[in-house]
Formats: C-alpha cells, sequence, structure tokens
C-alpha cells in the first residue's frame, strides 16, 4: 500500500535541510536541462535524447547499454534512431495528463537499458511538469518498504502509480500551499516545479 496525501505532509515536516539541498537541481543544471528541451512546438531531436540519456544515467550506478552490438550496425543505427526518437516524442505529447499505457512505458524502456528508472529521468529532463522521478529511494519511502534492494524500483505498475498519484498531488490546494510554504522555508526550492517538490519531499524523507 502507498502513502497518502496526509502521509506526504508529514513527511515534509520532517526533512533536514541537509539532504533537500544536495539532491536539489541547482541553477546550473536546470539551465543545462533547458537547453535539451525543444522549443515550444518542436520536436525532441535524436542528439538530444541522446545527451539526456547520459545525463540520466550519470546520475546512477548501472552502465548504460552494456551490449552496444545493436547501436554499431549502420542499419541497425539508422532504425533505432529514427525509432526511438518518434516514440520519445508521441509519448512526451500524448501523456503529459492521461496516464501512460503500461506498454508503452515497456516499450520505450528498450532505449533506457529496460529500466523504468532510466526512462522516469529522461522523460523528467524534457518535462519536468508532467513526469516525476522515479527510483528505488522514491519506491521505498512511497510504499513503506523497509529494504535495500535496489531492485524494488523496476516494476512498471509501481511507477505508473507514483506517476498518478504525484501528479495529483501537485495540484491539489493543500498541498501546493505546503510546497510554498517549503519554498518560502527553503530559498534554493524557490522555481521548482510543484510535481518536483513532491517527488524531492519523498525521496529525501528519513524515517
Amino acid at each position: 500500500e502507498n502513502i497518502t496525501k496526509e502521509d506526504w505532509l508529514d513527511m515534509s515536516e520532517d526533512l533536514l535541510e541537509e539532504e533537500l539541498w544536495k539532491y536539489s537541481v541547482d541553477g546550473a543544471n536546470e539551465q543545462m536541462y533547458q537547453g535539451l528541451r525543444p522549443a515550444r512546438g518542436k520536436a525532441i531531436r535524436y542528439r538530444d535524447l541522446l545527451t539526456a540519456i547520459h545525463v540520466a544515467y550519470a546520475w546512477m550506478p548501472t552502465m548504460l547499454w552494456k551490449d552496444g552490438s545493436k547501436l554499431l550496425d549502420e542499419q541497425n543505427r539508422q532504425e533505432f534512431r529514427t525509432k526511438y526518437t518518434r516514440a520519445f516524442n508521441r509519448y512526451l505529447k500524448s501523456y503529459k495528463s492521461e496516464l501512460p499505457k503500461c506498454e508503452d512505458v515497456k516499450y520505450l524502456m528498450k532505449f533506457t537499458n529496460n529500466s523504468v528508472v532510466g526512462l522516469s529521468k529522461v522523460l523528467h529532463i524534457f518535462d519536468p511538469i508532467h513526469f516525476p522521478i522515479w527510483d528505488s529511494r522514491v519506491a521505498r519511502n512511497f510504499y513503506w518498504l523497509r529494504t535495500d534492494n535496489p531492485q524494488v524500483g523496476s516494476k512498471v505498475n509501481w511507477y505508473l502509480k507514483w506517476l498518478e498519484t504525484s501528479r495529483k498531488w501537485a495540484r491539489d490546494e493543500i498541498v501546493i500551499q505546503r510546497i510554498n510554504e517549503l519554498k518560502q522555508e527553503y530559498d534554493f526550492l524557490q522555481g521548482m516545479k510543484s510535481l518536483r517538490v513532491v517527488e524531492l519531499v519523498v525521496f529525501c524523507w528519513q524515517e
């Protein structure tokens, strides 16, 4: 069972400033992310997508594309580029408000080492307003799990539940009021999207 909105509000009252500061995105990183995002109405280019996935995996302990053989053949590489660039553009446009289909998530995961964690970070870089970060630490706190197993964040249905719930909270008046209070208390949260603050609270909370 996942945490409730009331649990989230309690968590937000029990945070370490040091943890919040360490994991909040600084201005330099945010400028870099903005540089990857296409102008309004423009499509993501493959080179933007490739940069984003390398940025995402710089946060992660795993190696990107352990088997790179599919990228070595020219025909496969071109197909790979075209297919996934189109798919990411379609996904980002279609699922801003509605919940993604499980099969679409699994399809895009093929581009991110079959990792839903890696996928969530790539999507977040391109659209932090609609796509929160998901990883094992968020999973543990969101589902009240007491385990150090990094695979707890690997379940697609768990990620979709987190996506649905965090979006709902980011639009909730009481949650927004608490987010504004946090921004007044911690200057480094100023300018951060509501969805990102929702995620950061869950990520940074320690029992």
